[in-house]
């Protein structure tokens, strides 16, 4: 989206924002569902590489990813736990129905295991929201990206 309650820097327009400022080449966007059109003809015109969360669910998302990361030496990794079926991770700030699940997020993660990883964030958690899941689940996610990171 262009901008979100009448705001151009939210949560749901930062990659727009991130193409504008340094352009799409770079960027996979892996996991995400229920798009509107006019995110959809956003990724197509500005050519984002996309992983469904339907290319994760039938088992594809780990070897794309690291088919599609094979040209970076150094990666950035944000993950949004909003990827995540509320059953999974119940404390985000968008929760939606039919997302990934924490083992199928595992997999992405540990797929990049060869990789660079610089830097890493977790974004959308949600303590007013969690019964200590999601934020536990997080936690576990850095931990791998850190332990990963060490070798």
């Amino acid at each position: 989206r262009d901008e979100f309650a009448d705001t151009k820097l939210s949560h749901a327009a930062y990659l727009r924002r991130i193409v504008e400022e340094r352009g799409s080449e770079n960027i996979i966007h892996v996991g995400a569902r229920a798009f509107v059109k006019e995110e959809l003809e956003f990724l197509t015109e500005n050519n984002i590489k996309t992983i469904s969360d339907s290319d994760i669910r039938n088992g594809n998302g780990p070897k794309l990813l690291e088919q599609m990361t094979d040209k970076f030496e150094n990666l950035y990794v944000s993950i949004d736990l909003d990827v995540l079926d509320p059953a999974f991770a119940p404390g985000v700030g968008n929760p939606e129905a039919i997302g990934i699940t924490s083992r199928e997020l595992y997999d992405m993660v540990v797929a990049l295991k060869n990789k660079k990883i610089k830097a890493a964030d977790i974004v959308e958690l949600n303590p007013m929201f969690d019964n200590g899941a999601t934020a536990s689940l997080a936690a576990r996610m850095i931990s791998i990206i850190i332990a990963m990171n060490l070798k």
